[in-house]
């Protein structure tokens, strides 16, 4: 949940993703009849960092970004510009979260041409979160 909050917070708040999507960053599900483009959010595992005397304290959150819009050129766009608002390499507090570090772990490219329209381009960022 704290990473959700994070991840919403970065990407609502930095202007380069702001000014393609707008206000169309949604947690796990685009509402149906949403203009693209969009980005949609997804915590998809956490490790927790337990210890012998105590709950967790730092958790790694593997986050999931998937942009998705009209063309490839608009998705390629709207992918850098969410990996440069999440290349978060000084901690802070993002939503009320302190985060520790932000890291890229992978990018997938994919095209769904079984949607209503010509097609929906889509490309997945997962990124690591180190939050307390």
């Amino acid at each position: 949940m704290k990473a959700q909050k994070a991840t919403y917070n970065i990407l609502s708040n930095a202007s380069g993703v702001t000014d393609i999507v707008g206000t169309n960053i949604f947690p796990v599900l685009i509402p149906k009849g949403t203009a693209f483009p969009a980005i949609c959010y997804t915590q998809i595992q956490t490790e927790m960092t337990n210890s012998k005397d105590s709950n967790s304290r730092l958790d790694f959150a593997r986050m999931q970004v998937d942009c998705l819009g009209t063309t490839y050129a608009q998705v390629l766009n709207i992918a850098a510009a969410v990996r440069t608002a999440m290349n978060i390499t000084t901690a802070g507090v993002y939503n009320g979260v302190n985060v520790q570090a932000v890291f890229v772990e992978d990018e997938v490219h994919f095209f769904d041409d079984s949607a209503d329209f010509d097609g929906v381009y889509q490309i997945s960022l997962d990124f690591t979160i180190s939050h307390g």
